[in-house]
């Protein structure tokens, strides 16, 4: 979790970020002394705090943190909400890095019946996880990406037929970070039950 304070109203002071140690146990970092070499408008490294100013939240894609984890790197997905006081002045932005992995490990043991597929894009429309290897799905990332926008909504069921003429039936809905869930599955599978 972190807290940035507005460094208009808090000079050099600017962020304050609680972490869990390599004991498990949260620890509080100071960050002050180096968030006044960055913390400007324009660093990408700080858009999550202009960017919450300018919208309100903010809430990244996947990102690649290669410092996280003793140094092996992991994917985070950054929210972020502005903090104002009574009188409508900004104080700062409070957010939380959420760790990618967890969900990923989520994805993979979903049953969506049994031939089912839940795959998750992030909101660059990139591949974060499956519940099915990435190479064994039934359509590329650029085939689900054209199907997906030719729908032009928010949330819609489609239909699709593989390489190999196989039909699907599937469904997709954007959270509100831009990430995209969609579920899809064998057109034979789901009108089974009708056909009988």
């Amino acid at each position: 979790m972190f807290f940035s304070f507005n460094p208009e109203l808090y000079e050099g002071r600017e962020e304050i970020w609680y972490v869990w140690n390599d004991e498990n146990k949260v620890e509080k970092l100071d960050v002050s002394e180096v968030a006044g070499s960055w913390f400007l408008k324009g660093n990408p490294a700080v858009d999550y705090y202009f960017k919450t100013i300018e919208h309100g939240f903010y809430w990244t894609g996947n990102t690649w943190e290669p410092d996280l984890h003793n140094d092996q790197g992991a994917y985070t997905s950054t929210y972020g909400r502005a903090v104002y006081d009574d009188d409508g002045i900004l104080i700062g932005v409070a957010g939380a890095d959420i760790y990618v992995d967890h969900l990923i490990r989520a994805l993979q043991n979903i049953s969506a019946g049994e031939a089912g597929i839940v795959v998750l894009y992030d909101s660059n429309f990139q591949y974060v996880a499956s519940n099915v290897e990435e190479e064994n799905l039934p359509f590329t990332q650029e085939e689900m990406k054209r199907d997906i926008i030719s729908n032009q909504k928010k949330a819609a069921a489609f239909d699709y037929v593989d390489s190999e003429g196989k039909e699907y039936i599937g469904a997709f809905s954007f959270f509100s970070n831009g990430w995209l869930p969609v579920i899809i599955e064998p057109k034979s599978v789901v009108l089974e039950p009708f056909l009988i």
